[in-house]
């Protein structure tokens, strides 16, 4: 077999060189696959440092197999991203806890690599996770109006149990 590998390429020379750029890229693709498999690394810039915000972060963290956060400023994120450490930014906007509280639109931007196929899961998860959060206010919100007061900690604290545990 070997023989026949030296006629059609030309010598030992550049049999050992087929073996060795074969061998090469083989590990190259095998530790390609294995690093992306573990997870896509997010920085987040939490401009806002709200108990909304960092619950948020939180969420994602705890509850986003396969998505890592890294908490950074929003020029050490820039940063990160055009070194290609992390696949995209989470900047979450100032007046976020207030527009949780308050139903409003939210103030978050996703931003990534361009060759980045994993931008839209992760815009889904973060999505989903700050509908979980909302939904979380909203009924806190729903159940004082019904109730004609405020909720003290232990029924707000068990409210968010039943809906994380529900949607988590």
């Amino acid at each position: 077999c070997v023989f026949k590998i030296r006629l059609y390429t030309g010598g030992a020379a550049a049999v050992i060189v087929i073996l060795a750029s074969a061998v090469i890229s083989g590990y190259l693709a095998g530790r390609s696959l294995n690093s992306s498999a573990d997870s896509v690394v997010v920085a987040a810039a939490d401009n806002d440092k709200s108990v909304q915000s960092e619950k948020l972060i939180g969420l994602i963290k705890e509850k986003s197999d396969g998505i890592s956060i890294i908490e950074e400023d929003i020029e050490k994120a820039k940063k990160s991203l055009l070194d290609l450490e992390v696949e995209g930014i989470l900047v979450i906007n100032e007046g976020f806890g207030d527009r949780i509280i308050n139903d409003k639109r939210l103030l978050l931007e996703y931003c990534s690599k361009d060759s980045s196929f994993s931008a839209q899961a992760v815009r889904e998860v973060i999505a989903g996770k700050a509908a979980v959060l909302r939904s979380a206010y909203r009924a806190v919100n729903r159940a004082e109006e019904l109730l004609g007061r405020e909720l003290d900690y232990e029924e707000i604290n068990r409210l968010n149990e039943l809906i994380y545990e529900e949607y988590l």
